[in-house]
This record gives C-alpha cells, sequence and structure tokens, in this order.
C-alpha cells in the first residue's frame, strides 16, 4: 500500500478540535502530540509500532526511538514537505510532534499538533517553530 503525502494531510487536518489527551491514541479519548502521529500512521497502515512510554515532558531521544522503530526516516530539514512529522522545541515543551502541513490559508504553511494548554488539536501557522528534526513517515505499512 502506497500512501501519498496528501492523504496524510488529509487525515491531519481532519483531527482538528478532537481533544487532547495526555498519552491518547483514539478519537474519543483523545490525542497528545505523539498520538497524532500515531493515530495518522496505524489508520493509514503505516505502522503498528506505538508507545505511550514517555513522561510528562517527553524527551528527544524517547520519542526519536520511537519514531525509528515505527519505520519513520529521518531526513534533512530542507526536505521537509507536507505530511511529513516535525520534532521541534518550544519554550514549555522541549520535545513536541506535529505534522507539517505545507501552505494553508493565505498559503501560509501550517502544523497539526496538539498541546495540553490548547485542549484540542490545532491547526496553526508553521512560525516560529524551533525545527530539531523532521521525520518521513514509511511509505508502506511497516512493523
Amino acid at each position: 500500500m502506497h500512501v501519498r503525502a496528501d492523504e496524510i494531510v488529509e487525515l491531519a487536518r481532519s483531527l482538528e478540535h478532537v481533544r487532547y489527551r495526555k498519552r491518547g491514541r483514539t478519537l474519543e479519548g483523545g490525542l497528545d502530540c505523539g498520538g497524532v502521529a500515531a493515530y495518522i500512521a496505524r489508520t493509514l497502515g503505516l505502522s503498528a509500532h506505538d508507545s505511550i512510554a514517555y513522561g510528562d515532558m517527553p524527551d528527544q531521544p524517547t520519542f526519536f526511538t520511537h519514531l525509528l522503530k515505527a519505520g519513520c526516516s529521518m531526513i534533512p530539514h530542507r526536505e521537509l514537505a507536507p505530511g511529513d512529522i516535525v520534532m521541534i522545541a518550544m519554550k514549555r515543551w522541549p520535545c513536541h510532534l506535529g505534522i507539517y502541513l505545507g501552505p494553508g490559508k493565505k498559503n501560509v504553511p501550517e502544523l497539526c499538533h496538539a498541546l495540553m494548554k490548547d485542549r484540542r488539536v490545532t491547526v496553526v501557522p508553521f512560525t516560529g517553530f524551533k525545527v530539531k528534526t523532521v521525520f518521513r513517515f514509511p511509505e508502506e505499512g511497516a512493523a
């Protein structure tokens, strides 16, 4: 099964307004930032690997390890494309995940992510974020 980036973007956009839940992995129960990526991978048949073995402040090595185990590949920042997973740093969240959506309203790049402070999955302008690492979902089902 080959999944196109636009399918990932469409699914990510459909998650907007799903409630936030720490370590959440379902639409009914809610999603956190890792749950958004895990839900997309599971729904599109890209990976069954997932882990909620992270604390209240997930660290970069934990997410990094789980994304690689899920079959995602690390790519150079300059190759960032719609549908990619971005690991970003924010003031209060030193390690946070989002799905890069590409140009949205008014041709401004957008990010889909879930933050506790927003209490839901949101789509926001992808500006002012410090990108640490970029990952690409596997193109076909992985482990």
